[in-house]
């Protein structure tokens, strides 16, 4: 069984690399997950670059799309990944 989610955030990295850590200390961790960046600035990609190994990907918006603009990149993401679970 194949799973994986996504998160969305903005302008929040510090929160950002505790819940990723949180996230993959899990007994059993996301085998993907993406990152739905919806801030206008470089600051989340520049505190997560060098950080996590290929099951993270950092996507990044360009400008504030709301909630419901990044869920729908990240499920939109999620779907083309053939997952059997998503979170």
């Amino acid at each position: 069984m194949i799973f994986g989610g996504f998160l969305i955030t903005y302008n929040r990295p510090k929160v950002l690399l505790n819940t990723l850590q949180d996230i993959f200390s899990q007994t059993f961790p996301p085998q993907h997950l993406w990152i739905i960046d919806n801030s206008e600035d470089y600051e989340t990609e520049l505190a997560i670059k060098h950080k996590y190994d290929s099951r993270l990907t950092y996507v990044r918006m360009g400008r504030n799309e709301g909630p419901a603009g990044a869920a729908m990149k990240g499920l939109e993401l999620c779907g083309k990944a053939g997952l059997d679970w998503i979170y």
